[in-house]
């Protein structure tokens, strides 16, 4: 999925080998870090020498920035784990699983929290080097988001079984409670005031929650604020095919999923969502427990992510004629309204657009569930037959010999 980190006014970008930073929304203000990504293949029994010495290379997955923008997070796709400070590397090692989202402490704590696709969380104390990640705390599916609480005494974290965990952070073993609700995966979650919590999920709604409590405060259908994509039906068939989906099976669900979901100005927040090419702003009210639609955002380009850097939002785009161009668009907040205050287009010198700047992996979150009860009666109705066609050749076949031997006698 596309990264992007707006941070104490610089705008932090990603390609499969390197880190692009701008500085005050300006391309005179670009500079890139290469890290070392090269990893030495593993030396088995029995291999050759030439084999023992082969260096494979890595691309850069995801990456998270520390709030203060000293440290530097990165997760490839040969499952390493590098964190750098001021460019300089901190530590390096492997996960189990390639790493679906990282987040950084909020206090002076020094840890990294690192969330993959196993359902695992690890944590690493990056102030010290050379350290490597614990496990804190495991889920049965996939993890697709985590958050830490301002005072890092919770660790949120969200899955593909439709399920939102608050747990006590650094003993994650110690679990506050559940936020159970959504019917499909949940995709994205963000901290707002007052102990609430507004979630993403790929059943096209968002909602507002007391975590604490696993109280679900407000629930908003956002697929029905925004035009159905005209694609999304018409290539359901497609998708099926080209999965080799049994076709008595469900198709994936029309429904536009929620892709992001980020909070500002306490109770405001924004939406991507998938097919839309914008975004929505919701305001929550407290007063009467409303979610409202504030403003609605449609771009001329495919947008890929967003960041939010206090009160300035920043959008990255590709365009659709040339998909290797990128654009960033930079919002200004105000009375919880967005306008626009500039934009900039990236050459593919600078960043690329890769295949791993996109969500198309969500149609392989969506659960497909079937009713085999009548393939399974017919498969039981054939081994009947099938047994009775055997038992009456058998039964034929011990009677032969003893008409024969009437036959021989008379």
């Amino acid at each position: 999925m596309a990264t992007i980190i707006a941070n104490q006014g610089k705008i932090t970008l990603f390609d499969k080998d390197k880190i692009v930073t701008l500085s005050n929304f300006s391309l005179g203000n670009v500079e890139t870090f290469i890290p070392d990504l090269k990893l030495e293949q593993q030396i088995e029994p029995g291999d050759s020498k030439e084999k023992s010495e082969k260096i494979v290379e890595d691309s850069i997955y995801c990456i998270s920035t520390s709030s203060c923008g000293n440290f530097l997070a990165i997760s490839t796709d040969k499952k390493q784990l590098i964190v750098f400070q001021n460019n300089k590397l901190v530590c390096r090692s492997m996960l189990s699983r390639k790493a679906s989202k990282m987040v950084f402490t909020n206090t002076d704590s020094g840890y990294l929290v690192v969330a993959d696709k196993n359902g695992d969380v690890y944590s690493l104390d990056i102030s010290q080097h050379n350290s490597k990640p614990k496990l804190i705390l495991g889920h049965l599916s996939m993890l697709l988001d985590i958050c830490l609480t301002e005072d890092d005494r919770h660790v949120l974290t969200a899955d593909r079984d439709e399920k939102i965990r608050v747990s006590h952070f650094p003993n994650s073993y110690n679990i506050e409670t559940f936020c159970l609700g959504h019917t499909d995966f949940v995709t994205s979650i963000s901290l707002m005031e007052d102990g609430l919590l507004v979630s993403g999920s790929g059943d096209g709604s968002v909602r507002v929650w007391k975590y604490l409590d696993g109280k679900e405060i407000k629930m908003r259908c956002v697929c029905k604020d925004v035009e159905r994509p005209a694609n999304k039906e018409e290539n359901v068939e497609k998708q099926i095919e080209s999965m080799n989906v049994d076709p008595k099976r469900s198709g994936p669900s029309d429904t536009p999923a929620v892709i992001k979901v980020k909070s500002f100005n306490k109770t405001s927040f924004i939406v991507q969502i998938e097919g839309l090419d914008g975004c929505v702003v919701y305001n929550y009210d407290p007063l009467d427990s409303n979610i409202n639609v504030v403003q609605i955002l449609k771009f001329d380009n495919r947008l890929l992510d967003f960041s939010i850097d206090g009160d300035i939002v920043i959008f990255l785009t590709h365009t659709k004629e040339t998909e290797s161009i990128l654009s960033l668009l930079q919002y200004k907040i105000q009375d919880n309204k967005l306008t626009e205050t500039g934009s900039l287009q990236i050459s593919k010198e600078i960043v690329a657009f890769t295949s791993g700047n996109s969500n198309g992996d969500l149609e392989s979150l969506h659960k497909r569930w079937f009713d085999n009860m009548k393939d399974y009666l017919e498969r039981k109705q054939i081994r009947l037959e099938q047994s009775k066609t055997k038992a009456l050749a058998l039964k034929e076949s011990s009677e032969t010999p003893a008409k024969k031997l009437k036959t021989v006698a008379s």
